[in-house]
């Protein structure tokens, strides 16, 4: 098989992989409710422990996360080249940022992006990924750690001369990751971003849905 044949199908199985939404299916299963109904509208962890629990919560973190380093340790043992790597990378964060099988509303691509951040420039990301705890930690606003995160990463891989492949990979990754925070920035200037640990009542709603 060709590079060029491999790295089309590989870019089509790390969409439909990222595709896969792990928070939509704990939502269903824990709570019975689509989780893009309530909330953010989001199918991430942060959502999803809102409207569904912690355990709900921590299935989404690990299906997540596991898309990500799954797609890009597949692609390294693949041979793909390293722009093939970087572009598969980049198929699966679209995928759950807009899931086929979603009608394609999914996700803000945080955890999926740092599963394939882990296996293109580990280091950077652990470091990374202590400094977006530190930021909850003192401020209990996750999304205000994944904006400064999203912002930081391609800094730092530029100002560390990474290959190019790579330096697109941390440009669109977190450029595109910051866009789908955009509306939790407003809300974070306006002082209405809700903090970790708040809840949002689903029952109400559910029962209107249901009749």
């Amino acid at each position: 098989m060709n590079v060029g044949l491999q790295t089309v199908l590989a870019l089509a199985a790390a969409y439909l992989i990222g595709s896969i939404s792990f928070g939509y299916v704990a939502a269903r299963v824990v709570k019975g409710i689509d989780v893009r109904k309530f909330g953010s509208g989001s199918t991430g962890a942060t959502n999803v422990l809102r409207t569904a629990g912690i355990w709900a919560a921590g299935f989404t973190v690990f299906g997540d996360f596991l898309k990500g380093v799954l797609v890009a340790v597949a692609a390294w043992q693949l041979n793909l080249p390293q722009y093939a790597v970087v572009l598969a990378g980049l198929a699966v964060v679209a995928g759950h940022i807009w899931p086929v099988f979603l009608r394609f509303k999914g996700g803000r691509g945080v955890t999926t992006g740092f599963g394939v951040s882990l296996g293109l420039t580990w280091q950077v990301s652990l470091v990374l990924f202590v400094a977006w705890v530190l930021i909850i930690l003192v401020t209990r606003y996750v999304s205000l750690g994944s904006i400064i995160v999203s912002l930081a990463y391609p800094v730092v891989i530029i100002l560390l001369h990474y290959e190019w492949p790579i330096v697109i990979f941390a440009v669109i990754g977190g450029g595109g990751i910051f866009l789908t925070h955009r509306k939790n920035l407003v809300r974070l200037i306006k002082g209405q971003e809700s903090r970790i640990g708040q809840k949002v009542e689903v029952r109400k709603r559910k029962a209107a849905e249901d009749k």
